[in-house]
């Protein structure tokens, strides 16, 4: 919707979103699922400490009930027709994800017993610093050897991951908003 839109397509429009076949879509269950799963996540993790940080609370259950969240506002606003704002919680989600991977990865790699503290990880959770450029923790992870049968799979073996440039739980989320997209197409 933009603010040329006439009334009569507005209504039209609203009349779409409450339909049962927009309502009843199968990526409102899905969403539900994904709701379900992350909550289950982040309080399984809640109660063991993250080696190399002074956090009493382990900084995967912070990131999955993060996620949980995100997921549960794309839930809320697919549902009101909002399709944009969505996108926009999708990137966050991703980045969620990002962050969660990077963090583990580089707690794995400098804590020891000579480094039982990770300064870079645990400033970043106190507030007393931020993580690296998004550009930098996505060429961490992709650099990673611990990840590279999983790197190799998504950009060197032929390139349908690197088209998608998503992870396999945004496709439903990504599928929807087109079909969505389309539906407003066709009604203007």
């Amino acid at each position: 919707m933009s603010i040329h839109t006439k009334p009569e397509e507005k209504k039209n429009w609203e009349a779409q979103v409450a339909a049962p076949p927009y309502q009843g879509h199968k990526i409102f269950q899905d969403l539900s699922k994904y709701i379900d799963f992350y909550n289950s996540w982040a309080f399984s993790t809640f109660f063991f400490m993250t080696q190399g940080t002074t956090s009493v609370v382990n900084l995967d259950s912070y990131v999955f009930s993060s996620i949980k969240g995100t997921l549960s506002s794309i839930n809320m606003i697919l549902k009101d027709g909002r399709i944009n704002d969505s996108w926009t919680l999708l990137r966050k989600y991703h980045d969620s994800i990002i962050i969660n991977i990077y963090s583990c990865l580089f707690l794995k790699d400098n804590f020891s017993i000579n480094n039982f503290v990770v300064k870079k990880i645990n400033d970043w959770i106190h507030g007393k610093s931020s993580l690296p450029e998004f550009r930098i923790m996505s060429q961490y992870i992709r650099n990673h050897g611990e990840l590279s049968e999983l790197n190799k799979l998504i950009y060197e073996t032929d390139d349908r991951y690197k088209k998608l440039e998503i992870d396999a739980m945004t496709i439903p989320i990504i599928t929807f908003l087109k079909i969505c997209y389309s539906m407003i197409m066709r009604s203007i």
